[in-house]
């Protein structure tokens, strides 16, 4: 199996085939899904990754009310489309807050 990064990678552009379709909502259910198989079989190293992108979309848009960073992205943009694409903006974003974290 892949590691978390790798497969949210994986899946830029190629929504469709890991979810059916374009929707902020179905890629959040398959990640969501696919961090807790990951998590049951104890397989990735980096699974907790998920939980850091709640947090830091959280931290950026203010939101102290629990609310899952698909909500929230959505909440934020015109329709489940636009909200993926504003998701791999906000995760590019989040790596690279996290890379310089780790330096």
């Amino acid at each position: 199996m892949k590691l978390i990064i790798e497969l949210i990678t994986d899946m830029r552009g190629n929504e469709p085939l890991y979810c059916g379709r374009v929707s902020i909502s179905r890629l959040a259910y398959f990640i969501r899904g696919y961090s807790y198989a990951m998590r049951l079989r104890g397989g990735d190293p980096d699974i907790e990754v998920m939980n850091r992108f709640q947090q830091w979309v959280q931290v950026k848009f203010k939101i102290s009310l629990t609310r899952g960073w698909d909500e929230i992205i959505l909440f934020h943009s015109a329709d489940e489309v636009e909200a993926v694409d504003y998701f791999w903006q906000l995760f590019d974003e989040f790596l690279s807050f996290e890379k310089h974290l780790c330096r």
